[in-house]
């Protein structure tokens, strides 16, 4: 495979192995929590030191911290990332996984971008419009962009519902222009 897809084998093996053992969720779950830590400073640090480090030394470092923490299987995906120097692909790994997980369970990722922070009865009511609509097993990131100005976009399996003021005026000004008024 190319080197520039190995996440993708990564995360497909992982999702092989959590299935057999009946822990896709649970798999997800240590991912998220270790991307997440992924993320902190001091973590990114400690990484870019571990070069120094004997394999084997670090093999103890990462059993002392995480063991009884998260999924042994994310545990061996962790030695295994650090033994082949591909730490760095723990979050396109993470990703790879959540992307098998959601095919094998027909779960459709919906991205809501906002211009502001969503607040949780607004988050209900439109998740609530979207399950009742599409009639499918969903899963909600919301995000926001202050580029939209106001109002909503909408990402799902590659498609765009665009409801943000930018896109209202952008539309506006191509009318205008074309119409040559």
């Amino acid at each position: 495979m190319n080197k520039g897809n190995v996440h993708l084998q990564y995360g497909k093996a992982l999702y092989e192995a959590a299935a057999k053992n009946n822990a896709e969720e649970n798999v997800l779950d240590s991912l998220r929590d270790i991307v997440r830590l992924s993320k902190q400073h001091e973590f990114a640090e400690l990484i870019a030191e571990i070069a120094s480090i004997p394999f084997e030394q670090l093999k103890k470092i990462l059993k002392m911290e995480f063991e009884g923490k998260i999924h042994p299987l994310v545990l061996n995906l962790l030695i295994l990332l650090v033994k082949n120097k591909h730490f760095r692909l723990i979050s396109k790994v993470s990703e790879a996984y959540k992307k098998a997980y959601y095919r094998a369970k027909d779960i459709i990722e919906v991205t809501v971008r906002s211009a502001k922070t969503c607040n949780e009865s607004t988050k209900r009511l439109i998740t609530n419009t979207l399950e009742q609509q599409l009639q499918k097993n969903l899963r909600f990131r919301f995000e926001e962009d202050s580029s939209l100005i106001g109002g909503l976009q909408i990402y799902e399996r590659g498609y765009v519902v665009d409801y943000s003021i930018k896109h209202y005026l952008e539309s506006l000004q191509k009318y205008l222009l074309q119409a040559n008024v």
